[in-house]
């Protein structure tokens, strides 16, 4: 594991941050007060989760044991160790309880299992991919496809044994909080990167923990809403008095960092436009901009998703369902562009 980071990113609010920030490398936030203690987010599996526990009462930044944990969104590198703070609180949207049984850990860790099995096959992976496709058991034939990138995002994380551990409380637009003698607001802000992503302010230090809603450094993602709804839910963090952001993934930043992804997110729909009014297919769109350098980030293929997205919401088609068949796209962009 490499090393985090827990900074006081004002008094008494720490943000947990883990380098490099790509797949599963989430942040988390605390906000201590002397009567109460608030958790944003926990990681992956159970053994990320403790080290961040860990890390912050060594600090002296958690002295005392946690009161609430809120979950920005349902993906498990921001809930699966929910299980280590139970008996807390757990607060999320409605929105997310409702996603976070969509691909529960004991689901994530036989996938791993099936896609590790499918990479030890080697070169025969492919023409029994192909055969499923054949078929017409296109799910299957997409797991064959992703396998290899799955294995390599995840396979730093152990998903067995894991239990998802739901939300206690649920709220629809905002929920007020009082941690000790401090406000924490939490504002609904999905669909972006998932349906129900929140993000929660403390207005008195001018801090919002963002959640996914933010990445800093790589490409974003937007799962479940659109290219629009992504500017929206950044627009919504920038309405705030803040001057501090703890994103989702990646260095902690100020309204630049946000207004930096809002151009990024516009940009992207300025040139799927021109690309739709050409008439290049999807595939062939989301190459030309990789291989352009479209938005010089890290983890370019995710631009598979992000493009997926674009051509959804202008071109009026239903978007993918199936995050397994993206994981394939992201894959195949790989090898393209390396080639």
């Amino acid at each position: 594991m490499d090393q985090p980071e827990l900074r006081e990113v004002a008094a008494n609010i720490f943000g947990y941050i883990q380098p490099d920030g790509s797949w599963g490398l989430s942040n988390a936030g605390l906000v201590v007060t002397a009567e109460s203690t608030l958790l944003v987010d926990t990681l992956f599996d159970y053994a990320y989760t403790r080290r961040m526990l860990d890390t912050m009462r060594g600090a002296g930044a958690l002295a005392r044991p946690i009161d609430i944990v809120v979950n920005t969104h349902s993906n498990g590198d921001h809930c699966y160790g929910n299980a280590l703070v139970k008996g807390s609180r757990i607060i999320a949207s409605e929105a997310t309880k409702r996603e976070m049984s969509e691909m529960p850990p004991q689901k994530l860790a036989k996938l791993m299992a099936v896609a590790r099995a499918l990479v030890a096959l080697g070169p025969a992976r492919g023409p029994l991919g192909a055969l499923l496709r054949s078929v017409k058991l296109t799910k299957a034939s997409h797991l064959f496809e992703a396998a290899p990138y799955v294995v390599k995002a995840f396979e730093k994380f152990d998903f067995r044994g894991v239990e998802l551990v739901d939300p206690t409380e649920t709220f629809e637009d905002t929920l007020s909080l009082k941690v000790g003698n401090r406000d924490v607001e939490l504002i609904k802000v999905g669909p972006a990167h998932t349906e129900g992503d929140i993000i929660a302010y403390v207005p008195d230090a001018r801090v919002v923990f963002a959640g996914d809603v933010l990445f800093v450094g790589h490409h974003p993602l937007i799962w479940a809403g659109s290219i629009t709804d992504a500017i929206n839910a950044c627009e919504r963090i920038l309405a705030l008095d803040a001057d501090v952001i703890v994103p989702g993934h990646g260095p902690i930043t100020g309204r630049a960092g946000v207004s930096n992804q809002i151009e990024y997110l516009r940009s992207l729909l300025g040139e799927v436009r021109g690309l739709i009014a050409d008439g290049v297919p999807e595939s062939e769109a989301t190459v030309r901009l990789m291989k352009a350098g479209f938005g010089s980030r890290g983890l370019p293929e995710r631009l598979a998703v992000n493009v997926h997205a674009a051509y959804c919401e202008l071109g009026g088609q239903k978007k993918h369902d199936d995050v397994i068949a993206l994981f394939a796209r992201m894959g195949r962009l790989i090898e393209i562009s390396s080639d």
